[in-house]
């Protein structure tokens, strides 16, 4: 929390939720990136947990175990 990202666009910011927000080049989740394929990740959010997925992986936080899950 708290943390600075360097890379984040300012000017293309958007939060999500007070700790997953986007830029025009990546998601951010409480400071870091996820480096996902912008142009296939697609998210939902459902109350605390947060599902994504992109060409390469699938994600989620919250939602069966607490934190981020990288699903293979």
């Amino acid at each position: 929390h708290g943390e600075k990202v360097k890379k984040i666009d300012k000017n293309k910011l958007e939060v999500l939720t007070p700790t997953f927000l986007r830029d025009d080049k990546d998601f951010y989740y409480e400071g870091k990136e996820l480096n996902v394929d912008m142009e296939t990740f697609t998210y939902t959010i459902q109350t605390v947990c947060i599902k994504g997925e992109d060409k390469n992986k699938k994600y989620e936080y919250n939602c069966d175990v607490e934190g981020w899950v990288l699903i293979h």
